[in-house]
């Protein structure tokens, strides 16, 4: 072993103590190195409402007080190292193809960012971006990269009290990602199989092809029935078969208990093979089946803690007479600053009461009947302006560049979302379905328009002899 890797070896990070998840059930967790004793603390029901924009926890205290009740005091002062699986629905993960993806961190997360943009319902800009790429092993040049985004403000509500309880999270993931783990580690994996895992009533769909994720689908159900389920599920196995020609060999099935007839049902109705998944460590549910996964990648390889101390000592030595001459000059600065600042603070307080006077009686002025009128007139006319900017033209003729001639337009109606974007309702019929299909992929792979989903299917029928797809689409016409 040469120097540098001995150094490298010195410096690497002690690998995590606990592992947890956060679900709808309550909390699961086990230390690293006893996996086979994960426990699950369960909370109230309702007490956890996962959505990735409002609140999720109606109570802040529950996970707090799971934490402090179910876990061993810290024997140290200092934090203890944890890795932390989220819920899927917290969040979105896409799943991004690039002919070419850049080397630095930084700009692999702005560009990820760029292109899930229009698909989150949160400010991207605020929000926590991270990416794995993953190169496809069938020959082809182009790049899979796993992107999930996560709101600040709804990690925060999750980390803040793990921060409070003494732990440091390094690793932060989406369960039905973590839970792939255990797929992989199946010898008998097929080449292209689906990982279907239910959690109350959401539902999260991989798409898996020779160890590579090329879809990530999760989708909050009505009431998650098996028809609900095979609706999302249908699209998924179209998809597979025109990327790949060829139908997924199984559905592996998670949060699916032996006892429940749901999941067979749904292999039946799909024509498709399926198996629950398994772990070396007990029968995963939708509340361990990601920190069961995160348990098995640490097993699989072994941590050592054999740093030098002396060396450690020396460098604390010496960082020691640094940080303290920097706090030294720093104390001796400050301390004239200080003086500044509080002068500064009194000017301030001064602009505020100045700034609230002037706040108060633009209020009032606002407040009167007069101006109620005019500011609800402006606001009137200002929405019908947006609804009269969208081209009728223009819209025909970007439809027009992407629609196979074997589709029919039925209908389309546009509308405005609430962050201000176009969004088309379209009805659209085929005599089969596979041209619907080439219309969604050309859809998406437009730059007039974005993420598309179909919302309902209806056969043929005697009086009605075409497919019929209901299509929603963004639109990227600027008003």
């Amino acid at each position: 072993m040469t120097l540098l890797q001995k150094l490298k070896r010195l410096a690497k990070d002690p690998p995590p103590q606990f592992a947890f998840e956060v679900s709808c059930e309550g909390l699961a967790w086990a230390e690293t190195e006893r996996p086979e004793e994960a426990v699950v603390v369960p909370w109230p029901d309702g007490a956890l409402q996962v959505n990735p924009v409002n609140p999720n926890f109606t109570d802040g205290g529950w996970l707090a007080q799971a934490l402090s009740q179910s876990l061993p005091p810290a024997p140290k002062p200092h934090q203890r190292l944890a890795v932390l699986v989220l819920p899927d629905y917290c969040g979105r993960v896409a799943v991004l193809d690039f002919d070419s993806f850049p080397v630095l961190a930084e700009e692999q997360i702005a560009l990820a960012r760029f292109r899930i943009k229009r698909t989150v319902p949160f400010e991207i800009e605020d929000a926590l971006v991270a990416c794995y790429p993953q190169p496809r092993r069938s020959g082809s040049k182009k790049i899979d990269v796993v992107a999930v985004a996560i709101s600040r403000e709804i990690a925060t509500q999750y980390l803040s009290p793990f921060r409070s309880a003494g732990f440091q999270c390094g690793l932060i993931t989406i369960s039905g990602l973590a839970a792939l783990s255990l797929d992989d580690a199946c010898p008998d994996a097929p080449p292209q199989w689906i990982q279907v895992k239910r959690a109350g009533r959401v539902l999260s769909v991989c798409l898996v092809d020779r160890g590579t994720l090329r879809m990530f689908r999760c989708v909050e159900l009505d009431h998650a029935t098996v028809e609900e389920m095979i609706e999302v599920l249908a699209p998924t196995i179209a998809y597979a078969e025109d990327e790949f020609g060829a139908r997924p060999a199984r559905l592996r099935l998670c949060g699916f208990p032996a006892q429940d007839r749901d999941g067979d049902r749904l292999g039946a109705e799909l024509d498709l093979p399926v198996e629950r998944i398994r772990s070396p460590f007990g029968a995963p549910g939708a509340a361990t089946a990601g920190l069961f996964g995160l348990l098995s990648n640490l097993s699989a390889e072994k941590f050592k803690r054999d740093r030098v101390p002396l060396i450690g000592m020396g460098i604390a030595v010496v960082l020691l007479v640094v940080m303290l001459g920097v706090d030294t000059r720093l104390i001796v600065r400050e301390r004239g600053a200080a003086r500044h600042d509080r002068e500064a603070l009194v000017r301030l307080d001064a602009q505020l009461r100045t700034l609230d006077g002037d706040y108060n009686r633009l209020a009032a002025e606002l407040r009167r009947p007069a101006s109620t009128v005019v500011i609800d007139r402006s606001a009137f006319l200002n929405l019908l302006l947006q609804r009269k900017g969208i081209s009728w033209t223009r819209l025909f003729s970007d439809l027009e560049s992407v629609f196979p001639a074997a589709v029919r337009l039925v209908a389309v109606r546009p509308y405005l979302t609430a962050d201000n974007q176009v969004q088309l309702d379209m009805i659209v019929g085929s005599a089969t379905p596979e041209p619907v299909i080439q219309l969604i992929q050309k859809l998406e792979g437009s730059r007039a328009f974005g993420a598309t989903s179909v919302l309902s299917s209806q056969p043929p029928s005697q009086n009605e002899p075409l497919y019929r797809y209901r299509v929603s689409v963004s639109y990227a016409q600027k008003l």
